[in-house]
């Protein structure tokens, strides 16, 4: 695990590694250094540009995804009452 922070006193710090069990993946997490359970929020550009996932480039949005699996955009919230909340995108074809 690699923790970034901005003093030694626990600030705000970023905290990135990599997972490897059945479903490797790498994580980032924005944290406090010194209180691992207290999550802070997470900025991506905060001074602009675009974000992009499955993309090298960018465009069309503030958020681009490009993805070729079902569904290309999942979102999922469960909510403390186990509700959820989910909305699902996928192939969509946008004509004039």
């Amino acid at each position: 695990m690699l923790v970034i922070t901005a003093d030694n006193y626990g600030g705000p710090s970023l905290a990135m590694g990599v997972y490897n069990s059945a479903t490797q993946y790498a994580w980032m997490q924005s944290t406090y250094s010194n209180s691992a359970g207290t999550y802070r929020a997470l900025a991506l550009n905060p001074n602009g540009g675009n974000v992009g996932i499955g993309t090298s480039n960018p465009s069309g949005g503030k958020l681009h995804i490009h993805g070729t699996a079902t569904p290309s955009l999942h979102i999922d919230a469960n909510n403390a009452d186990s509700t959820y909340g989910q909305i699902y995108i996928t192939d969509m074809a946008i004509s004039d």
